[in-house]
């Protein structure tokens, strides 16, 4: 997409316009303008999703770039909102088919640190009709990253406090096997 405006681009299948993208890139490294009001849905697309970078609602944790609100999203007409920028998979609105627009953080497909722990991946979006039917969230990460509290309350010796960690280690191990995935942990003791 252009670093300079907005665009749309369509999906043909078949012959037949299935569904419009709308995008921009960021022309630097951080963009921190707002550029929500120049994403314009034309009437005659059957299904429109906006691609958008942004910090929705100005989440203290995050940069702000690209801000905007929720309810500009919603105003906007446009069926979905894949997003981009939060690395934890969100749905901010659209639970249910009946409920428009889908707006949806899908987070990223691999954590990077421990600051990124649990499930990353994607969504799977099926649209029937102009509609979406259903959101599937599908773990692709090959490495979990978990950040796990340990409460060693009642543990009189090291050997005690090892016997504990070894054992949640052993848990972990064994889930990352069956999904077939590593793990890199962080331990937090306390008590």
């Amino acid at each position: 997409f252009s670093a300079q405006e907005v665009e749309a681009v369509p999906f043909v299948k078949q012959g037949r316009e299935v569904v419009r993208l709308y995008g921009r890139s960021y022309p630097t490294a951080k963009l921190t303008e707002r550029i929500i009001d120049d994403y314009v849905r034309e009437d005659s697309v059957p299904f429109a999703i906006g691609l958008l970078h942004t910090n929705v609602d100005g989440d203290p944790a995050h940069d702000n770039y690209a801000p905007c609100a929720k309810a500009d999203l919603m105003a906007k007409g446009f069926d979905y909102w894949a997003l981009g920028h939060i690395h934890q998979a969100c749905v901010l609105h659209g639970q249910s088919e009946e409920d428009p627009p889908h707006i949806v953080y899908p987070g990223n497909v691999q954590g990077r640190s421990v600051k990124e722990a649990g499930p990353k991946g994607c969504y799977l979006v099926e649209v029937r009709d102009g509609h979406v039917q259903r959101l599937t969230f599908h773990e692709l990460d090959d490495v979990r990253w978990h950040g796990v509290e340990l409460d060693l309350t009642g543990a009189e010796e090291i050997q005690h406090v090892l016997d504990r960690i070894h054992d949640e280690l052993q848990r972990l191990a064994d889930e990352a096997q069956v999904q077939g995935r590593a793990a890199i942990v962080r331990f937090m003791l306390t008590g």
